[in-house]
């Protein structure tokens, strides 16, 4: 077999064993196509790192669940939260990750380095995100863009908060500024929970005196940017599942009962944050006001599904939704497959902006 390298024909046999590994590995991915299930044992064996990170956005997208054995950090690093099992030979069971617990996984695996921080040092950026899998989330949007964002090799090291820190976040990036140098490039992505747009902007305008970028996203959290009735349908339809259940009216019912089943929990959320607020940036307004504002605002916005959609935890509307999915005895949806149905003109300016801003952070 030959193959061309910088213009020059080759016999693949005289090429690096790395390029023969990964020759042999897509053989088998493609021929697993209308498989149910792979199985991959330790992949990154002669794989460069970048490779063992592309190998695994590929295994995303072929189709089969896959079920990946690896010692490698870079796998590791690339995957979700979700998606790692610690398993150890002297017990019967795995461990799944807890939120932000990559670092557990390293640990497993024998590496102490601190990658977050030497990186840092290095490229002289950082963002600060809620979650750990909260990037793969935003390259996944980035890559439907055109051209691409987040999606090339100075993706910027990204430090998690651990949940919704406002606070925190503003003495790491000022122990950054101390420790890197003053002009270290930072950036932080916040989550709008149940906050009023009054509240958004506060926020925001309160980070921007520590951060180059500071976005506090227009809907609940970053699982929201994909939900949509088209999305769901298409990755529905993209897999096979043609039943009723796939069809716009299909999904719309779907939809509307999960996030029925979420009323009154985002309702009483919604009220309390406007008022907790209101109280505390206008002191003179009675709590019977700001209880009616709260109510009349969250009225408008339960009037559609696409503006529920933006409302509600999407993390509970996935998981509401699978649960209802596979009742009808059909598979759950994972982010990844939604993700692959998003096209370019669908996705909110807003997301859009943000993701060219992080993405001009770790190129400049």
């Amino acid at each position: 077999m030959m193959c061309t390298e910088n213009r020059i024909t080759r016999e693949l046999y005289w090429l690096g064993f790395g390029f023969h590994i990964w020759l042999q590995i897509m053989t088998h991915v493609l021929r697993s196509r209308g498989a149910s299930t792979v199985v991959i044992d330790e992949p990154e064996t002669y794989l460069h790192p970048a490779l063992q990170r592309y190998l695994l956005r590929i295994l995303r997208e072929t189709g089969p669940d896959c079920i990946l054995a690896t010692h490698s950090s870079e796998l590791v690093g690339e995957a979700e939260r979700s998606e790692i099992v610690l398993v150890d030979k002297s017990k019967q069971s795995g461990t799944k990750l807890r939120v932000g617990a990559h670092t557990d996984a390293l640990d497993a695996l024998g590496s102490k380095f601190n990658f977050a921080l030497t990186d840092v040092l290095r490229q002289r950026t950082a963002v600060l995100l809620e979650g750990g899998s909260d990037l793969q989330h935003l390259k996944r949007i980035g890559a439907r863009l055109a051209p691409p964002q987040l999606g090339g090799a100075r993706v910027p090291p990204v430090i998690p908060l651990g949940g919704h820190r406002p606070d925190d976040a503003k003495d790491i990036a000022r122990a950054m500024k101390t420790l890197v140098g003053s002009d270290v490039r930072l950036a932080v992505v916040l989550d709008r929970d149940y906050r009023s747009d009054e509240e958004v902007e506060a926020l925001e305008a309160a980070l921007k005196e520590e951060f180059v970028v500071a976005h506090v996203l227009r809907r609940k959290e970053i699982e929201n940017y994909f939900l949509s009735v088209a999305l769901v349908k298409r990755a529905l339809q993209a897999r096979g599942d043609n039943g009723q259940h796939s069809t716009e009216e299909g999904v719309v019912a779907l939809l509307r009962s999960v996030t029925d089943g979420l009323f009154a929990a985002t309702q009483s959320q919604c009220l309390a944050r406007h008022s907790e607020y209101g109280k505390a940036t206008r002191p003179g307004v009675d709590m019977a006001t700001l209880n009616k504002e709260a109510l009349e605002r969250f009225q408008v916005r339960w009037e559609t599904l696409d503006s529920r959609l933006e409302l509600v935890s999407g993390k509970d509307v996935l998981r509401d939704m699978n649960s209802a999915l596979q009742r009808e005895g059909v598979k759950a949806l994972s982010v990844p497959q939604l993700a692959s149905q998003m096209r370019r003109a669908a996705i909110p300016r807003e997301m859009s902006n943000l993701l060219r801003q992080l993405d001009r952070l770790s190129s400049s």
